[in-house]
């Protein structure tokens, strides 16, 4: 009886050790640089190459799945308030990225900024996400 206890807790110690390895080991990637052009009264920024994250993490559950884009300043300063990036489909990694409002291309012709992609983590509540470089 105590070999069978033993074996149990050998066991379980096993599989606790087994499932506390992270499931969340590769960070997303998404392209180096995009190209982009709105049409006049519309928002959505058509972008070249298309706006997709990879990870290498697919098809984990929430690991390998990306649950957002950030966009930051570009070089300029100006570029983060005005447009926002989001995913439309978390498994394959699909984005768009849209202004957040009216664009007056007069004043202003080009704008330029950097995005990042961030996976969803090792559950639900995002923990442990891991972002792509920007």
């Amino acid at each position: 009886m105590d070999r069978m206890n033993f074996l149990s807790f050998f066991l379980l110690c096993l599989t606790s050790v087994a499932s506390s390895n992270k499931a969340n080991k590769h960070k997303p990637w998404i392209e180096t640089e995009y190209q982009g052009i709105v049409m006049e009264n519309d928002n959505t920024v058509l972008l070249n190459p298309p706006l997709f994250a990879l990870d290498k993490d697919a098809p984990l559950h929430y690991a390998g799945e990306i649950c957002g884009f950030r966009v930051h300043n570009g070089p300029s300063g100006s570029g983060s308030v005005q447009f926002e990036a989001v995913v439309l489909d978390r498994s394959t990694g699909e984005g768009l990225v849209r202004s957040k409002e009216p664009l007056d291309c007069e004043s202003q012709r080009e704008h330029s900024f950097t995005i990042q992609a961030y996976d969803c983590g090792e559950g639900p509540d995002g923990v442990n996400s891991k972002k792509s470089h920007k």
